[in-house]
């Protein structure tokens, strides 16, 4: 059982639960949850809990038995009881209609008494965009829902759920193939039959374990110093990307090269869970380094690491700046994510951004407290950051980025609903336009301490408003899809914006998960996984240290590039200058580009402009090149940036170097 309810209900003030406004009780019910879940639990309206096994394993057939209890207040005919899923739960739809079909549904009451059923979960999220599941719910409006009829229930009597009842020939409901600690089945409940459903303080939840080991892992930092030691993280993993926590076996740790120091072996077991960070590898000479793991039976291989004599002015450090949890539309608490980031996906920096617009003040506190918590200098960088969800007419989603520990926050109301159960329902003034964001944000500007980024999402970033000062970096890659092309835009329009990627993960895994599936979205029976992407869009800086002040200034300055996933080393200069900088130019640009691949590189493209003006086909996992543009045009401004293809479709973009028409000393 979950309780997240009772712990608001400690902390908040509570005020006022629903109120009518407008003439005669016409108008719209505000809906403060913590009110209504007291209300709930002063009415006494039931319980409700998992009589199936609590464990389930990733990609598999399972039935699932929810028993629903009513309490003192019982259910009056018509009233009833709402289950709801989060819109990305990824099961076999329930059905009510064939026995032998997957995800086949009974209900049954205790009391004979008939039922009336309406589900969302066989339905389409435009079926039923209008209706109160969503407006009332979202993001959990995946929804099934039992009205009593007739006799209603009385205190003690129940209602029994079996999703993927087998006895008939069903094969039961296959489930989700990301793991859970734990998945929860929010719970509501309408004692009196007036339509006014009550959130349970506890509900149901179900843990989500991940399948049997079938592969190893490792990730490292990009950049080590001959004899300091530096850290590399192994997993565990299972087919789809999980780690496997059950794993076991002696893993070895070795160098491509000469480096004795590098050589460890450690003995997994239950304590480890499936990761084990070796924190004393030591080079013992310069040069580019791939580590190796094995166990006997399986062989990982790392990420190139550049390892020099001295620490070198500027480092390259990994993040993922765009992740979300339960607070808003995801799996997973801010905890658990930063602990994943850090421990498992071997992150330098972090970002967890919520939709602004569901997180309620206490909430933000919260998250806020957490985040200065996590924060480690010089190891795990923690930025305080929510995401700003505007509709595309308004300006479009963009992230808001804060180098301070108690930023301010502003929500959009682009998707709001006083009804709603999972929106923030204060009274602060709203930023309901980008211009509006950008308005409020500079109130708090000072010395490069606030950048915001808009990205794909769901509702996709708007060229036509650009703020130079505040938007610095644009989204390129995110685990919904490679938007170049919507990027491009941006740039066409003249916005300076550097190129950054992040996951956009909506699973609690920032900085390495099982993406979005492309080979199958709709059926993951379906999916392909030797063809599938496992690994999460990152951002890759030049930072001085790893220091928030420096990853935050780096970020702002445009120092920075994209890659889907793979820690892909990429060095790209014009005339001398880094990317993400304006520079002018006396004659043809001379463009530098240094490339370390985490596999065979096919292709590296130069753009002009967004146009490919020269390419090459290295077919090896280095490349290093010098090439001048000849046919530059000196009277018309121009920026470059290169775009990595690797032979295993991994990429990489650099951010642009802006090219300014030269003013002759005038």
């Amino acid at each position: 059982m979950y309780n997240i309810k009772n712990s608001l209900i400690a902390v908040a003030s509570i005020a006022c639960a629903t109120f009518a406004f407008g003439d005669g009780g016409v108008g719209f019910k505000y809906t403060d949850v913590v009110a209504e879940t007291k209300k709930g639990l002063e009415l006494g309206i039931g319980t409700a809990h998992l009589t199936s096994a609590p464990e389930m394993e990733v990609c598999t057939w399972q039935t699932v038995t929810l028993r629903y209890t009513a309490g003192k207040a019982g259910i009056e005919p018509g009233g009833g009881v709402r289950f709801t899923f989060m819109h990305q739960h990824r099961w076999t739809p329930f059905q009510m209609k064939d026995p032998l079909a997957p995800g086949y549904t009974t209900v049954e009451c205790s009391n004979g008494a008939p039922v009336e059923i309406f589900n969302t979960l066989d339905k389409d999220y435009y079926e039923i965009v209008d209706t109160e599941y969503v407006r009332d719910y979202d993001p959990y409006y995946k929804v099934f829902e039992v009205i009593v009829k007739e006799k209603g229930l009385k205190e003690g009597e129940s209602i029994e759920l079996i999703f993927g009842e087998k006895s008939a020939g069903s094969p039961g409901v296959y489930i989700q193939f990301s793991d859970e600690h734990p998945l929860h089945i929010e719970t509501y409940v309408d004692p009196m039959g007036k339509g006014r459903f009550y959130p349970m303080a506890e509900y149901p939840t179900v843990e989500i374990v991940a399948a049997a080991p079938a592969k190893l892992n490792m990730v490292t930092p990009s950049n080590a110093v001959v004899g300091k030691p530096t850290w590399c993280i192994v997993r565990a993993e299972d087919p789809y990307g999980n780690i496997a926590p059950e794993y076991s076996g002696e893993v070895s740790l070795e160098s491509n090269g000469k480096a004795a120091g590098v050589r460890q072996k450690k003995t997994f077991g239950i304590d480890e869970k499936g990761v084990y960070e070796f924190k004393e590898v030591v080079f013992e000479k310069p040069g580019l380094f791939k580590l190796k793991a094995s166990d006997g039976n399986w062989l990982a291989e790392s990420n190139p690491i550049s390892v020099t004599e001295e620490e070198p002015e500027l480092m390259i450090f990994w993040g993922d700046v765009h992740n979300h949890t339960k607070a808003c539309d995801a799996r997973g608490t801010t905890e658990q994510s930063y602990a994943f980031a850090r421990h498992c996906s071997g992150l330098d920096f972090c970002s967890i951004t919520n939709h602004s617009e569901n997180l309620r003040d206490i909430e933000w506190i919260e998250y806020k407290q957490i985040t200065k918590r996590f924060h480690e200098p010089g190891r795990f960088v923690t930025i305080p950051a929510y995401e700003w969800s505007g509709s595309h007419a308004t300006g479009g989603d963009h992230n808001v980025y804060f180098m301070d520990d108690d930023p301010p926050i502003y929500r959009s109301r682009a998707n709001f609903t006083y009804t709603s159960f999972n929106n923030y329902q204060g009274s602060d003034i709203q930023a309901n336009h980008i211009e509006d964001l950008y308005l409020m944000l500079a109130r708090h500007y000072t010395d490069k301490n606030i950048l915001i980024t808009p990205h794909w999402g769901g509702r996709r970033g708007n060229n036509l408003w650009h703020n130079p000062t505040l938007e610095r970096l644009i989204e390129v890659f995110s685990d919904h899809r490679r938007s170049e092309d919507w990027t491009q835009g941006y740039l066409s329009a003249g916005h300076k914006l550097g190129i950054m990627a992040s996951s956009d993960g909506h699973i609690g895994k920032p900085g390495y998960s099982n993406t979005y599936p492309k080979t199958s979205r709709d059926d993951i029976r379906k999916i392909d996984w030797d063809k599938e992407e496992i690994g999460t869009s990152l951002i890759a800086v030049y930072a001085g240290a790893l220091e928030r002040k420096d990853i935050f200034h780096a970020m702002y300055d445009r120092h920075c590039y994209a890659t889907t996933g793979d820690r892909i080393l990429l060095d790209f200069s014009v005339n001398g200058h880094a990317m993400g900088q304006e520079i002018e130019t006396d004659g043809p640009p001379e463009i530098r580009i240094n490339v370390v691949g985490t596999s065979d590189i096919s292709t590296v493209e130069i753009k002009r402009n967004n146009t490919v003006i020269k390419e090459f086909s290295p077919g090896t996992d280095t490349f290093k090149t010098t090439w001048v543009d000849e046919s530059y045009d000196p009277n018309k401004p121009l920026y470059y940036y290169v775009r990595i293809i690797q032979a295993n479709d991994e990429e990489a973009i650099s951010s642009p170097v802006w090219i300014e028409v030269a003013s002759n000393g005038e």
